[in-house]
């Protein structure tokens, strides 16, 4: 029997698995799409890039398994394998190894991020040029002993430098957004929709485009490693 094979599909490269949270329809408690697809028995994987250097929104013929639709999840030392190419490439990397750490000294590591922008993009070939810097939506808990709002105000209003993106971007290469899984459920849907709105589509051309998934607590020491060349 002759198998259909989408453009999509065709992206997949070896040992990988697509990931990114996900909500069970009738379970509250949240499952990723690596677990889901492991227990399909697909290993890990960041979709190859499509056509136009970006990574597919979805992949397989169709966007209706949940499974396999961004963002994708990733470790760390998955991210810098695949997009460590290049003396800009790491010196970004540093920087974001760099943010996730100072979020951990902080107390902020019950979250995940998304990571977008011409960094998963394949723009040195699409635009003739590297990327700048990363864009990132941090979505954390806040840090027990600062969770009463009063508490809260006082400490992002100490800790500006992990908060403002403008900050983020001129010292870490880290375009970096927040959102405060602590405040009320209503308020974050609509910044998570306006976050995906943006990520999901590339600016100049307004493609559908996928994004990748990581945890803040993932695999950074080793990832740390890699980039300095020691590993």
């Amino acid at each position: 029997m002759k198998r259909h094979v989408s453009w999509q599909a065709a992206c997949l490269t070896p040992g990988g698995e697509p990931g990114g949270l996900r909500f069970h329809a009738c379970d509250r408690r949240p499952r990723s799409n690596r677990v889901a697809l492991a227990a399909r028995g697909i290993k890990a994987l960041i979709p190859a890039f499509g056509p136009s250097g970006i990574l597919p929104p979805f992949i397989g013929p169709s966007p209706v398994d949940r499974a396999k639709v961004s963002p994708y999840e990733v470790t760390l030392t998955e991210l810098v394998s695949r997009f460590g190419t290049s003396k800009e490439r790491l010196q970004i990397l540093r920087g974001l190894v760099a943010y996730r750490a100072a979020l951990a000294n902080a107390g902020i590591v019950q979250g995940f991020q998304w990571l977008d922008g011409s960094f998963i993009e394949d723009c040195e070939t699409h635009r003739g040029r590297g990327p700048k810097d990363i864009d990132i939506v941090t979505f954390a808990y806040r840090p027990i002993a600062v969770s009463a709002p009063q508490d809260w105000a006082t400490f992002v209003a100490a800790n500006d430098d992990l908060f403002n993106p403008v900050k983020t971007k001129a010292d870490l290469s880290c375009d970096a957004y927040y959102i405060d899984l602590n405040k009320a459920p209503h308020l974050t849907v609509l910044d998570t929709a306006y976050f995906n709105s943006l990520f999901s589509h590339q600016r100049d051309t307004a493609q559908w485009k996928g994004m990748l998934v990581v945890k803040l607590q993932s695999d950074d020491a080793v990832a740390a490693q890699m980039i300095a060349g020691t590993k």
